[in-house]
This record gives C-alpha cells, structure tokens and sequence, in this order.
C-alpha cells in the first residue's frame, strides 16, 4: 500500500505561480513542510507534514489558518500541538464531533498521529505507512470500544 497526498502545499514545485494579492497562496503554504519553505526540496517526508494538517483540519472542522483574509490570527495546526502537549486535546476537537468515551479515546490517538506528522524536521516524522497503520489499528480499536469484541462462534 503506497499512500499519497496530492496537491498540498507545494504549488512552487508543480509550476502554479502566486498571485500576491490572494490570501488563498497564505493558506496553501500552511500545508507546506518547512523544511521545503528553506531547502525547496520534497521528500517523501513533505507529505506527511501535509497529511498532518490534514488530520488536524479534520479533527478541528477548522481551516489550517484562522482569522480574516488580512491578518490570520493563529495556526491552527500549532494550536493542536499546543494543546495536545498540555494534554488538553480534547479541546481542539470539532463540536460537531460526539463526546462519548471511545471517540475521545481515539480521537485523541489520532492528534498524537497529527502531532508526530508535524514534527519540523521530516527525519522525525512517520512514514505514510506507518500512518496508514496507525490509522487502522485506531479504526479497529475504535470498533472494540463501540461493540466490543466479535465472536465469530455464534
């Protein structure tokens, strides 16, 4: 299994030039793996950082930057880690996001996925194939704490 994530944070490399006047171009490069904002090369390692905001943007239902098209007024993705590391995860989540326990369980497995994929420096990050096994046992994990274990006798 090859997992990939496309078109994130890297308009430079594919040929899309900025228009200076767009917030949108802020908003791509909050995708964007620092290590390339400095070094202009990818990596396999660059899309995990993006696969990161992502999670985060899923766990958040919140854009990667907020405020207004002028002034952001933080990043949402370092807002998570922030959090995350004071162990209050569970404020991040999107509201629309049921408390109950076994999604809080898991939800917060996938925030310390997040927070590792948005390690600064890409040779501390997962690989893609660690995430995506990581993300199956959290989805199985999360079967057993909603149902419980299936026997397969009856």
């Amino acid at each position: 299994m090859r997992a990939m994530v496309s078109d994130y944070g890297f308009p430079p490399a594919s040929g899309v030039r900025f228009d200076s006047s767009s917030s949108s171009n802020v908003i791509l490069l909050a995708y964007c793996d620092p290590e390339f904002l400095f070094t202009f090369r990818l990596t396999e390692k660059s899309d995990v950082y993006s696969f990161g905001v992502v999670l985060v943007e899923l766990l958040t239902g919140r854009p990667p930057l907020m405020g207004d098209s002028d002034c952001f007024d933080y990043v949402t993705t370092e807002w998570a880690k922030t959090m995350f590391e004071q162990g209050r995860g569970s404020v991040i989540l999107d509201p629309h996001i049921p408390r109950i326990p076994a999604t809080m369980i898991v939800m917060e497995k996938v925030l310390a996925l997040a927070v590792l994929c948005l390690n600064r420096e890409g040779k501390n990050r997962p690989t893609m194939a660690f995430c995506a096994e990581a993300l199956e046992q959290i989805s199985e994990e999360y079967t057993l704490l909603l149902f419980g274990p299936h026997d397969q006798n009856r």
